[in-house]
């Protein structure tokens, strides 16, 4: 990606690819400074029905968006929304919006627990460096 000429596109789409990225943080960064605004979705590994299977069954969860065991998946990089927010603001990376779907593809709304309730996370982010 580094051929191009920074903030070249208007938007950068990373659509449930980071998790299987073996440089997530490399990658984003990227991204961030090839286009203008990155859309970034991605699975939530805090969700409340994984973290249920884990502590119950003692095992790597397997879910519809999770659907691999754990010796064959292709999600090397299992992270929550509270992960990728803090990354965000480590990496001075703003967060222009959020979303989140779960419990059947329903919108979970922001104030209702996301890190908890949400399977799948939507976010709009941009570069905040100078």
């Amino acid at each position: 990606m580094s051929d191009w000429p920074k903030k070249t596109f208007d938007f950068v789409i990373a659509h449930d690819i980071v998790q299987i990225m073996s440089k997530p943080d490399y990658t984003i960064r990227q991204m961030v400074e090839l286009g203008k605004k990155v859309i970034i979705s991605f699975p939530n590994f805090a969700y409340c029905p994984i973290r249920l299977r884990m502590l119950f069954s003692g095992r790597m969860p397997k879910t519809k968006i999770l659907p691999y065991e754990w010796y064959d998946t292709p999600n090397i990089h299992l992270f929550t929304i509270k992960d990728f927010k803090e990354f965000c603001k480590k990496e001075n990376i703003s967060i222009h919006s959020q979303s989140f779907t779960g419990l059947g593809k329903k919108d979970i709304p922001v104030h209702l627990y996301p890190n908890l309730f949400a399977e799948f996370a939507y976010f709009l982010i941009s570069d905040n460096r100078k």
